[in-house]
């Protein structure tokens, strides 16, 4: 069975079956792709369709897809001089009525702006008669018009039909037929209907299409904190584009927005994921359009429990949005899971150094497996948000805590054996929504401990001189546990078998060395990085440095006979680099035995 009407309608015949959505904030077409779409409506060529629907209730139809189209057709009727060079209109007006000869080349030029203006004026004015017309030449260039008599002025009479012919001619508005598809199935089907529709060109998102197809659905937003922070989050997305991509929005206005404090669902979702990064600062750019998108949407869904693949059902709950003390405390709620979060992991990704405020491990987590932590912990502690009631479970706090708990082990052993690559949002459906939550479950360590060392035997199988962020991720959090040692103000990445000796190596012969793996990675205070000579911290000749028992023990920097042996294998030049690989490697599997065992104990 079909879902969808096909016709064709005159564009005056649409204009009264149908409307633009009031809140359908979009970036409006540019002028060149204004002027092109209305040149090929002016050579007769076929255009796209117009997709309307008729909401429940509403009298007229609702346009869905092709709004551009729509406004630019109407901005066309109201301003056809934007659109139609009268440059022959004005060049014959100038051989009728200037003689070049008695003008300057600049006085002549001028002229000829004023004259065109003066078209576009009377254009542009649908009441100009002929003598508004003649009037305006005699009051703008009365140097020249001034001097002729009315029978000679009235010769711009032929001008006015000229004019007219061009405007019936270029396009004949009365008889334009607009193709135009009228979905008649249900609404939650129409995110799908429209990215259909879209998928020639660039890629819709399926955060545009949302947006596009909710933006009829409003949020009147009660003056309390978190919805005023929604509220200013939307205002300044839209001025931030206007200013940075010198476009327009369209239906956008920041004191009336700010006056009726009403929104759309999808400006809601945005805002929201800009909450939500703000808060997850660990992991997420807050300043990113499409995560605060995917994090708005996929977060709002959990919480109502849709598939993150169903997401168009979200329809069904909006109606429980519309209560502004309901959505203030859902937003709180929201906030204070994800914060939770964050403050987990800000412990074990923060860097070494009394005043680094910097993380590192964020860039190594998939998005839906941060939603699965949170969509994990939200199930546990709430129930009713789809009556509306937002009601805490007894008994919760056991299980939530011990999530918590296993967040960064479950992070750490996905993490290593890539378990949300790929089709992320299917494994998030199935942890939270399926009743399949394995981070309730302790994770055995001769398991976790596997994991690792098979993750580590593939690093150090690779040639690398850059840090892979996973062992990167890994370091950090080993460094935590000894934060007492690293009281000085900054660290930074270094490798242990110097990037200027891998480098060498690499230039000089084929063999592979692992550089950036665990096993190379440390965290040196910047002083001592900058004294330090080409192949060891023992070289080091910064007065009053030696390195300390405990520095080699929790650093497990390997020890001088070790570098010796390395120093002896350079030096030959023609070896398999075997004392390299074999430090590198003996220190990545031991940093790995004491990250686990810090973990675990």
């Amino acid at each position: 069975m079909f879902k969808y009407k096909v016709d064709d309608m005159l564009f005056y015949e649409l204009q009264q079956r149908a409307v633009v959505p009031k809140f359908q904030r979009k970036l409006v077409w540019s002028n060149n792709e204004k002027k092109n779409f209305i040149e090929t409506l002016s050579q007769g060529y076929p255009f796209g369709s117009i997709l309307i629907y008729k909401y429940e209730n509403d009298n007229k139809y609702s346009i869905i897809d092709g709004l551009q189209r729509f406004t630019t057709i109407e901005d066309y009727i109201d301003n056809p001089e934007k659109y139609i060079d009268f440059d022959d209109v004005v060049e014959s007006i100038m051989d009728k009525f200037i003689d070049r000869n008695l003008f300057a080349q600049t006085t002549f030029d001028n002229y000829k702006i004023k004259i065109k203006n003066i078209i576009e004026s009377y254009v542009k004015n649908k009441n100009s008669t002929l003598v508004d017309f003649i009037n305006a030449f005699r009051n703008e260039l009365p140097e020249v018009f001034g001097n002729y008599e009315w029978d000679r002025l009235s010769q711009l009479a032929e001008v006015t039909q000229e004019i007219e012919k061009i405007l019936k001619d270029f396009i004949d508005i009365d008889n334009l037929k607009i193709p135009t598809i009228i979905f008649t199935g249900d609404v939650e089907e129409l995110a799908a209907v429209f990215e259909n529709l879209n998928r020639g060109g660039k890629k819709l998102s399926k955060y545009q299409v949302f947006a596009a197809q909710w933006s009829k659905h409003e949020l009147k937003l009660d003056e309390t904190d978190l919805l005023d922070r929604i509220l200013g989050i939307t205002i300044k997305r839209y001025e931030d584009l206007i200013e940075t991509r010198n476009v327009e929005i369209n239906n956008f206005s920041r004191e009336e927005m700010s006056e009726s404090r009403t929104i759309n669902i999808a400006e809601f979702c945005y805002a929201l994921g800009y909450l939500i990064s703000e808060k997850m600062h660990v992991f997420w750019d807050k300043n990113n359009e499409d995560t605060a998108n995917q994090i708005g949407y996929s977060t709002l869904a959990l919480v109502f429990g849709v598939r993150n693949k169903d997401m168009s059902k979200l329809v069904k709950y909006f109606d429980v949005l519309i209560d502004s003390q309901f959505l203030e405390n859902l937003v709180g709620a929201i906030l204070e899971i994800f914060t939770d979060i964050n403050d987990r992991f800000a412990r074990v990704f923060k860097y070494p150094g009394i005043k680094n405020d910097k993380y590192y491990g964020g860039t190594t987590a998939s998005d839906f497996q941060l939603l699965s932590f949170f969509g994990s912990l939200w199930h546990l502690k709430y129930e009713g948000i789809a009556d509306g009631k937002m009601s805490i479970k007894p008994r919760y706090k056991f299980d939530y805590d011990t999530i918590e708990k296993n967040m960064v082990k479950y992070f750490i052993f996905d993490t290593v054996q890539s378990r949300w690559s790929g089709t992320g949002d299917t494994k998030l459906d199935r942890l939270v929504l399926d009743h399949e939550n394995y981070y309730l479950r302790e994770l055995e360590r001769e398991r976790f401990e596997s994991a690792l060392l098979n993750w580590h035997d593939d690093s150090v199988s690779k040639n690398s001189i850059n840090f892979e962020p996973v062992s990167k991720m890994l370091y950090t959090i080993l460094t935590s546990f000894y934060h007492q040692n690293y009281q000085e103000n900054l660290y930074d990445s270094e490798h242990v078998i110097p990037r200027k000796t891998i480098s060498s190596i690499r230039s000089q012969s084929n063999h592979s060395i692992p550089g950036g793996s665990i096993g190379n990675h440390m965290y040196l205070d910047r002083d001592t990085n900058r004294g330090k000579q080409d192949l060891s911290l023992y070289e080091v000749t910064k007065e009053g440095f030696e390195i300390r028992e405990d520095f080699i023990d929790y650093h497990f920097y390997p020890t001088k006979k070790e570098f010796q042996d390395i120093k002896a294998e350079l030096k030959r030049k023609n070896g398999d680099y075997e004392q390299i690989n074999k430090t590198i490697g003996n220190r990545g599997k031991a940093i790995i035995t004491d990250l686990v065992n810090k973990i675990y104990n």
